[in-house]
């Protein structure tokens, strides 16, 4: 019997370490500790204090965002992905939607936008922190926001039939304005101008925000776990699987390999691009199918499996990615 390799193991830990967090909001859920009615208040808490908190704090002083390209090109390539991920589900789901059980097209567009969408926020942004450090961190989070432009144009087109045009609106948000003025700060009076205090202030805010939705997450998954049957609807899985965990991750990664030969892509933005190859499909989906009259089953059998998976998944991909681009 062949034993893992050493780097598999570690990378392994790693994720292990980011999916406990998710165990424990699990747990704390099962235990009532975190009610559900604390959600809707702790998630508001997250998206608008600690999670800009966080963003102004990796983005201020990072060499990283003091290279132009790191600024235009990681949104770009962002939008790019997912819009690519969404034509690909989308031609999927049209080819062979009726096949494979999406025999609506409510559940066709929800699987477009739940198989288009990689997790890029709670499991890639703690990720690249421990793998790589805050710089890659750092880029991930302006990568974050061409996926943001894409869920908001092209995900809300795809699951209502129609763009709302108030969408746009969602993207000039409290952590787009956090990423705006770090990134101003860098360019004129510089990270040294900013007091202490207040530095200090948003580091510690900002740990807090990847822990606390991860905690949240978790009690999401414990919500709808009961709802994931392995056997229900398996030809869609495998389709949506197919698609998120092998088809998509080597997409990803060829262009990574390729940007550096025609675009001023960095090393980070590489290594950005390895993680979200190896993520399993997004949490936000349930919201946005929720809100939209979306195909609920359809959404938690995509979200739920393939993050169950990723245990295994995830680090898989990182550890052969990193071999072939050389990250």
């Amino acid at each position: 019997m062949t034993q893992a390799s050493p780097e598999f193991l570690i990378i392994l830990g790693k994720v292990l370490g980011v999916m406990g967090v998710m165990l424990a909001g699990a747990v704390a859920r099962k235990t009532r500790l975190l009610e559900p009615a604390a959600d809707a208040s702790l998630m508001k808490l997250v998206i608008n204090l600690l999670i800009p908190a966080l963003f102004f704090d990796r983005v201020l002083g990072s060499p990283s965002m003091l290279v132009p390209a790191n600024l235009y090109l990681p949104p770009v390539v962002g939008f790019l992905v997912c819009i690519l991920g969404f034509a690909l589900a989308w031609a999927v789901a049209s080819l062979i939607g009726h096949r494979i059980g999406l025999v609506t097209p409510v559940a066709r567009r929800t699987f477009v936008l739940c198989v288009g969408l990689f997790n890029y926020g709670y499991i890639s942004l703690p990720l690249a922190e421990r793998m790589y450090g805050p710089d890659t961190q750092a880029v991930l989070i302006i990568f974050n926001f061409g996926v943001e432009a894409a869920i908001w144009s092209a995900g809300i087109l795809i699951i209502s039939g129609e763009l709302d045009r108030n969408s746009w609106k969602r993207l000039f948000n409290v952590p787009f304005i956090a990423i705006s003025l770090a990134v101003l700060i860098n360019f004129t009076l510089g990270p040294a101008r900013v007091p202490g205090f207040i530095r200090d202030t948003f580091h510690y805010l900002g740990v807090c925000g990847i822990p606390l939705g991860l905690l949240l997450s978790g009690a999401v998954i414990y919500d709808h776990w009961r709802e994931l049957s392995p056997t229900r609807q398996l030809p869609m899985f495998a389709a949506a699987f197919g698609l998120r965990v092998i088809a998509l991750p080597l997409i990803f990664l060829t262009l990574a390999a390729a940007m550096p030969m025609f675009l001023p892509a960095s090393i980070e933005l590489q290594r950005v691009l390895l993680l979200q190859a190896s993520m399993p499909a997004a949490m936000f989906p349930i919201v946005i199918a929720r809100q939209y009259q979306g195909d609920m089953p359809v959404a938690i059998k995509i979200i739920l499996g393939t993050s169950i998976l990723s245990l295994v998944t995830t680090p898989a991909w990182i550890l052969l990615g990193s071999w072939l681009l050389g990250v």
